[in-house]
């Protein structure tokens, strides 16, 4: 019998230790189970909270989109006001940003104006000072060719005037024996009432001296004197002595 109850006790205590081992595997299912049930709660809350949050977000964007646009516009109106503003100001002469440069334009011109002025009295002093300058020579070179005109002129004359008195005096005896042979046919003539008159024979220092008298008269001419020029043809035809005379004296004062 004793060992009948020792077993049944040993039993006993073996019912007892897989109790607690029952329990303790049941509430980890219980637990376990609780759990999925919670999260799948939580999954559905997240959605829906995401989802809220998300029209939310939609919603605040687009009402800040509508205050991004209804500042872009107010303010491109004030601008388009200012600037409506500045163009009437400058339209009237009183906008700061178109007086002052102005004014400065003003007096930069008004500077570079009076330059040029002072340039151009430069230029045209120099200008004057230049045709002076030329003007002076060209009559510094008209005197001197003149000068030398006349003495050439001068020279050819006095040459002239030389080889004419050795064709006079050369010619002395052919005019004497022409002369004798003319007063000789005068007498003839004189005798012959049926002979011809014949003009007064010229001869050749006649013919030079009126060449001579001609060539005096066109320098005269050149020189402007008139009073002689005139004098001297009036009595071109009647006395060649009385030329050759006024042609040596007018020479004479012309290059005094």
């Amino acid at each position: 019998m004793p060992v009948v109850d020792g077993n049944v006790d040993s039993e006993g205590e073996d019912m007892d230790q897989s109790t607690p081992d029952s329990d303790k595997s049941n509430s980890e299912e219980s637990a376990t189970s609780s759990a999925s049930e919670e999260d799948d709660e939580s999954s559905e809350l997240d959605e829906e909270d995401c989802d809220r949050r998300r029209t939310e977000c939609m919603a605040d964007m687009a009402d800040l989109e509508r205050q991004f646009t209804d500042l872009k516009e107010q303010l491109y109106r004030e601008r388009m006001s200012q600037i409506e503003v500045k163009l009437e100001e400058a339209k009237m002469g009183c906008a700061p940003e178109y007086v002052e440069p102005l004014t400065q334009l003003r007096v930069n011109m008004q500077t570079r104006t009076e330059v040029a002025g002072i340039v151009r009295e430069l230029k045209i002093q120099n200008i004057r000072n230049q045709y002076e300058a030329e003007l002076q020579a060209t009559r510094q070179h008209f005197e001197s060719e003149k000068l030398l005109l006349v003495d050439e002129m001068r020279n050819e004359i006095e040459e002239k005037i030389r080889r004419l008195e050795e064709d006079r005096h050369s010619a002395d005896l052919s005019t004497d024996l022409w002369t004798e042979s003319e007063q000789v046919k005068r007498s003839r003539r004189k005798t012959d009432p049926l002979h011809p008159k014949k003009k007064k024979t010229v001869t050749i220092s006649d013919i030079l001296i009126k060449h001579m008298l001609i060539t005096f008269l066109s320098i005269q001419g050149l020189f402007n004197i008139p009073a002689l020029y005139h004098t001297c043809v009036c009595r071109l035809d009647l006395d060649f002595s009385w030329a050759r005379l006024i042609i040596l004296k007018s020479i004479k004062n012309l290059f005094k």
